[in-house]
C-alpha cells in the first residue's frame, strides 16, 4: 500500500492535542482533470498606458463526489513514540 505524507494534515486535534489523522482513499475513485500551462497577451487591457498584460494560466478541476465511501477519515491516533 502506497503511503504520502502531507505536512498540511494537522497533528493537533483531539482534548489533549496530540491525537494524528489518517487517510485511507482508493485513488482510482478520483478523478483528476488538468490542463497545461497556457499564456496570452492582452494588448487592450492597458492601451491608455501602450503597455500589454501577459498571463499564465491553466485549469484544474477534481471530483471526488463519485464514490464518496472510498474516502475514509480514521482520528483518535496518538503519535508514536520511540
Amino acid at each position: 500500500m502506497p503511503v504520502v505524507t502531507d505536512p498540511r494534515i494537522g497533528i493537533t486535534f483531539g482534548a489533549a492535542t496530540n491525537e494524528d489523522v489518517l487517510y485511507v482513499l482508493r485513488a482510482s475513485d478520483l478523478i483528476l482533470w488538468e490542463s497545461g500551462v497556457r499564456t496570452r497577451v492582452l494588448p487592450e487591457t492597458l492601451s491608455g498606458q501602450l503597455t500589454a498584460r501577459l498571463q499564465v494560466y491553466g485549469y484544474l478541476a477534481c471530483s471526488a463526489a463519485r464514490y464518496p465511501k472510498s474516502i475514509v477519515e480514521i482520528g483518535g491516533l496518538t503519535a508514536p513514540t520511540f
